[in-house]
Formats: C-alpha cells, structure tokens, sequence
C-alpha cells in the first residue's frame, strides 16, 4: 500500500493530544482503611479497574478515528504489479492528438512526436497482458479495435497528422460506447493533447461509468498565426473577357502587426495578382485581387499567405466554371420579345437562337441548354410531347405565360408535366421578395443588398398553385403567392412564371435581378461544383452524372481516387458526400470517362486560433461534467509515465479509512453513553 498525498501523514502526531489527555486525567489518590466498612471497599476497588478498562477503550476508539480520518486524506492506494499493471479485464483507452496543431514545434520536436514518444513510454510501463483503444483523429470506421500491448505500441509509431480533428465530446462518447468482447469497459483513459479551445466547443457527455480520466497536456513555443479564413468572388457571375475579383479574409490572431503583409492571387498555376495590405494586431482584414479571365470552362486558383510556423491555413484553393457556348432556344409569338435578344442575343457568353412556334424547323431539342417560351397563346400535343421528351433528357425549360393566353391550354400542358396550375389573374399591383432560401445568393449578385433594395414589382400576374412542395422559389409576393419557381421535370427543370416579360406588367427587366436571374435560369442544366469544400464537413455537393456511371473523386496531384457517398438529385445530378477525403486539393469528379467537374478541398481553420486551455480548466470541464480526475494528476505526468501508470492501475481504498472513521465515532458514542 502506497500514498497518494503522504504529507497528511504528518498529522498523525495529533494522536498525541489524547493519549496526554488520557494520562493528565489519572490523579493518586489516597488509601484510608476503615474497619467498619471493608465490604464497600472491596466494592470500590471493582469499580475502579472496571472503569479504568473503559477509558483505554474509548482512548482506542479515538485514535482510530483521528488515524482513519488521516489516512483517509492521504489517499492510500494498492498497487497491482510491479510495472504497475492494469486490473486484469479491464481496457485503457489512449487518444493521441494527431490534429494539425500538432504540427508545432513543443520542448525539443513536433507535439505529435512528442505524444507519441509519451504514449510509447506509458504503454510500456503497463504489464504484457494489458489491453488498449486507441484513437486518434481520423474516420471512426478507421480505428483499430482492442489492441494488445506490443500491437498498440505498433500502431502509435504510425500515427500521421489529420485534417479531421475530434471534438472532447465526440472522444469521450466513443470511449464510453466501446466494450470488450466479454463486456469488458474502460477503467481509465489516457489524453494526449495540446487542448485548445475549439476542443470543447460542445458540452461533454457525463460520465456514467466512473471512468478516470488523465489529461497529459502538450503545449508549443510558438503561439500566434496568420490565416486566410475564406473567399469569395466578387461577382458570382464570371464570363470569359470580363474582369472580376476574388475577395479574401486574412485573420492576424499574433501581437504584431504588418504594414505590407503579401497575399498573392494564382489562377490555372499562374500567378496573376500579388498585393500588399496592413494587417493591424489581432485583427481581420479584407483583401481584393482582380483578374481578368481570357479562357472558358473549369478555373482554379487559390489565394496565398507565407506564415510560419503554421502552413495548413496558408493557402486557400477554390473552383469555379465559365461556361461557355450555353444555346438558348426563344420559341415565341407572333413578335419577338425584345428583352430575351437583349439578354440572350447580344451576349457572346450564350448562342441565342429565335423562331416562331410554329416555324422551328428542327424535330427536338437536344442541342439546346434552355428553351423559353414566350407569347404562346397554346400548347398542341407534338409541342408538349417535344418539351416533355427534352425535360427528361436533362433540359430546362422557361414558361412566360401570356394574360391573354387560352388558360385551359395552358393547364393542360402543365397538368401533363405535373406542375402547379394557373389560376385566376392577380389584378392589382404586389411587390416581389426572394424566396425562401435564396436570399444568400441575392447577396452574392446585388451589392449592399442590405440597404432594403426594392425588388421588382408586378401590376398584373397569374395565381399559381402552391400545393407542389418539391420546388424552388426564386420570387414570391410579400404576400406568398409564387411568382418564378423551378421545377424538377425527369432529369431536367421546368420554370413556370406568373407574369410575362411586358413594361405594362412589370418592371423586372430594367431591375438588377434580371440579368441575374436569367443566368441562373439558363445554366440550370450545367452543374456547378461548390466554390471549395471543407475537410470533415461533409457538406454535401452536386455533379452531373454521366448515364448511371458512379461519381469517383480523383486528386490531381496525388492521383488518390475516393468514391463518395451518392444521392440521386435533380436532373441528370447526383448528390456527392465526400466522407473519405483526408488531403486538401483539387478533385477532379469523373463519372464514366469524362470529368464533370473539379472540386477544391481546403482544411478547416478550427485550429488556427491557438488559444489553449489551462490544466485546471481542462480538468475543471471534465469534472464538471462527473469525470473522475485522480487528485496528483499535474502537468509534470507527461515527463513521468511511470507516475501515469501508477495512478492508473493503483486500488484506492481512501473510503474504507473513512468508514473507519465513522465506526470508531459511533462505538465511542456507544461506550461513553454505557458508561454514564
């Protein structure tokens, strides 16, 4: 039996006080004889051994009480072993904190390094039967299971960085859902961590196994960064020959601030901006770097920062497309509407072709992105078929209802589809809104949208039914009727407005939205990739999909292929969640032979801030939550894992002396009652 806190042994010289006490009370008396009473003498003389007895057993009882209440205090423990070893049947989880904060520099080596050294010497302190969990920052389908000694020491030496870190939360629960296979649970867990701050963003689950826990915390030298956080184009709508511009954050979380920090602008491996901004101390810049773009199709770039000695948050990457050759169909009235041309006809970025309805001289409408219908006063049956077979192809198509229109040809063309309905006209003015959830994207194509910008307003409209919840809405009226909303028609898009393009209706086509919205309309059919991913995210992506052919991830530099998880989406689109990646850069997703489109994946930047916790606030945060930190738990464990091993495979018996304690109070209690 050893002592975890031996100084309160000193007070077991408080036993002295009662043992003097029990002498000092003792007084000489003397002996009187007298003949006449001898029998009350002898009676006397009973009495007083009797009572001498009696006070040697309550002296007794009160030693006992003070020397358990001591010992208790003390915290006496039985050691299992020589090295130490685990309570045979019992497991030992180890984490090892193999973020990218790691990456830093400690005492001598990386923190990584230094984790894994410590862990190494920990386990080997522990006897050859004992058994392991190990974990570490990665996928959880990718830990390995109960491990034995010599395998965990195994397994530790190939632990790598990962841009995947896990939550305290997220590592206690699956150290409290893991068992053995005789059910078998934990009895102690070792964490090997710089803890920063993010670590403990959520709560922490309780403990309902009294499970000990023993922080080994590792801190760096160095702890200021400079981080690009994010960016953004500064028009969302990027056409070849037009300039645009990236904007991009940059976070000073150092003490020292820059007059000319660099930030430089690489698109498709060329270098084409370098700038310099003032970066003030602890704080976040914005940066604007213009480019012109001169060529079509899929763009990469990223924005780079030279930050030592944190690197992971010193590039940003990104993707985006610029089509091109998108060919719009006009198929209209008796007269041609000027504001289609407008935005259509004189834009190079598309191939605009108008014909009448009844003139098209082609039998489909494969070699088209868009089709719009304009000033159609019906639909005949070969018309609805053509558009039906070209919805389900993958197509969009653009419905701009006349108010004089034959209503029910109308409603048969869009019963066939199985769209909403037009109703009754709307007779009296309303004003527009974005609808729901768009109002993201119209911050992205309107500046200072926050100013309350007036949207467009309609005097007269169509009332649509609304019954149809798998749809978006582009405009609404401040009152909720639908105005212009898309529609998933087979593997295409059916977008039905409520109103035409007419000055004495409305005044949408001289808004700023109108452009925008008709680009987006147009380029429904071409499947933009995000503008970059996260890792560890898994913040679902679309693609165009090829046939049936599976979506499979390729890194250009590497050539690593991932397959992510797959939802059929809208269209000829499939929904992606990149579940696998661990590497940060560009993707090309290729489905059958072709490359659909390429996607940039960049490493979160929850660890750029490197603010770390205290020792007594980690332990504070998980003794709140009822996990058990052994008493002599300190930062100096991490240069003694023989101290570690001892507080993990030591017995404690500190309560027994407590009930002892309690005991010898209660028969003291007894005793003097008796004696009385």
């Amino acid at each position: 039996m050893v002592f975890l806190q031996p100084i309160f042994l000193y007070g077991l010289i408080l036993l002295t006080i009662p043992i003097l006490i029990h002498f000092l009370n003792f007084r000489k008396s003397k002996t009187v004889y007298f003949s006449s009473l001898r029998f009350i003498e002898e009676v006397k003389s009973t009495y007083r051994k009797r009572n001498h007895l009696t006070d040697l057993l309550l002296l007794l009882l009160r030693l006992l009480a003070i020397a358990g209440l001591i010992f208790a205090f003390a915290q006496p423990v039985i050691q299992k072993g020589q090295s130490g070893a685990a309570p045979s049947g019992n497991i030992t989880g180890l984490f090892i904190d193999n973020s990218q904060s790691m990456e830093l520099v400690g005492k001598n080596e990386s923190l990584l390094a230094e984790a894994r050294n410590r862990a190494k010497e920990m386990v080997s302190e522990f006897s050859p039967d004992s058994k392991f969990q190990l974990l570490y920052n990665g996928v959880a389908a990718d830990m390995p299971g109960i491990t034995d000694r010599e395998l965990t020491l195994n397994l530790i030496d190939g632990i790598q960085q990962s841009a995947s870190p896990w939550s305290m939360d997220k590592i206690l629960q699956f150290f409290a859902q893991v068992k053995g296979a005789d059910g078998t649970s934990f009895h102690s867990i070792i964490l090997l961590s710089d803890f920063q701050e993010s670590m403990f963003s959520r709560p922490l689950p309780e403990d309902s196994a009294h499970i000990s826990v023993i922080p080994v915390a590792l801190k760096p030298m160095v702890q200021d960064n400079i981080s690009i956080d994010t960016c953004w184009l500064d028009n969302p709508i990027t056409l070849s020959g037009q300039n645009n511009a990236v904007i991009a954050r940059i976070n000073n979380r150092s003490d020292q601030s820059y007059e000319d920090f660099p930030v430089r602008l690489v698109l498709n491996d060329s270098l084409r901006n370098e700038t310099t901004i003032k970066l003030p101390a602890r704080s976040i810049a914005e940066v604007s770097l213009n480019f012109h773009p001169n060529t079509r199709g899929w763009q990469t770039g990223s924005i780079q920062i030279s930050d030592f000695p944190v690197t992971f948050d010193n590039e940003l990457i990104f993707s985006f497309r610029i089509e091109s050759d998108i060919r719009v169909l006009a198929l209209q009235g008796p007269s041609e509407n000027k504001f289609l041309t407008g935005v259509f006809g004189n834009d190079p970025y598309f191939r605009y072709e108008s014909y009448g309805v009844a003139g098209f001289p082609r039998s489909d409408f494969s070699d088209y992105n868009l089709v719009v219908l304009s000033g159609i006063s019906s639909f005949d049956s070969r018309l609805t078929a053509k558009l039906t077979e070209f919805m389900n192809q993958g197509g969009t198509v653009w419905f701009l209802p006349q108010l004089s229109g034959q209503l029910s040809s109308y409603n048969e063309f869009l019963q066939s589809i199985q769209v909403p309905e037009l109703r009754n006209i709307i007779s009296f003015r309303v004003d527009s809104r974005m609808g729901p959830g768009e109002q993201s994207w119209l911050q992205e194509v309107v500046v200072n949208v926050d100013k309350r910008l007036r949207l467009p307003y309609f005097n007269q409209s169509y009332r649509i039914t609304s019954n149809t919840p798998e749809r978006t809405d582009f405009l609404n009226s401040v009152s909720g009727d639908l105005l212009l909303s898309r529609y998933p028609v087979g593997k295409g898009s059916f977008v039905l407005s409520g109103f035409p393009l007419d000055e004495q209706v409305t005044d949408i086509m001289y808004h700023p939205l109108f452009i925008p919205l008709c680009y987006r309309i147009a380029t429904l059919s071409k499947t933009n990739s995000a503008w970059y991913q996260i890792i560890g995210n898994n913040k679902p992506f679309s693609a165009a999909q090829v046939g049936n052919s599976q979506i499979r991830l390729k890194n250009r530099a590497t050539g690593f292929e991932s397959i992510p998880v797959q939802q059929a989406g809208s269209g000829s689109e499939a929904v992606l969640f990149p579940v696998n990646i661990s590497a940060a850069g560009l993707y090309n997703a290729i489905s059958g032979s072709d490359t659909v489109s390429v996607v940039a994946f960049n490493y979160p930047r929850t660890e750029s801030d490197l603010k770390y916790l205290p020792d007594s606030v980690v332990k504070s945060r998980l003794k709140g939550a009822g996990w058990y930190i052994p008493l002599n738990n300190n930062s100096s464990l991490i240069d003694d894992p023989r101290g570690v091993v001892k507080e993990i495979s030591s017995v404690k018996i500190w309560y027994y002396f407590l009930a002892m304690t309690l005991l010898a109070l209660l028969a003291e209690s007894f005793v003097m009652h008796k004696k009385k």
